[in-house]
């Protein structure tokens, strides 16, 4: 959490002096997975099955989106603090997905 109310802004067709990157948010986990195997069909010299497992974010890790950055001029003038600035309100990738397939080639 950060104080909203320490900045102000800045002055006419100048940029201020916050430095970049200086507010961070919640760090991005997110864990892929898959498994392979393929079989050689006897009788068919080109023949081959191959079943596979995708697992997409398999830990099921939520990972949320930054906070709300947006500073209310009228709150800074105000001395109020926003209640809707350094909310988070939802998240980056979404759970878990499995994906099972079969493929057939010759």
């Amino acid at each position: 959490m950060f104080n909203q109310l320490a900045y102000a802004a800045p002055a006419v067709n100048t940029f201020g002096n916050n430095k970049r990157n200086s507010l961070r948010g919640p760090r991005l986990s997110d864990v892929d997975f898959s498994l392979a195997k393929s079989w050689g069909l006897p009788g068919w010299e080109q023949g081959k099955l191959q079943l596979r497992m995708d697992a997409i974010n398999v830990l099921n890790h939520p990972s949320f989106r930054n906070p709300n950055h947006n500073l209310n001029p009228s709150a800074l003038e105000t001395q109020t603090p926003d209640p809707t600035v350094d909310n988070i309100t939802g998240t980056t990738i979404t759970g878990r997905i499995v994906q099972l397939s079969a493929r057939f080639s010759f």
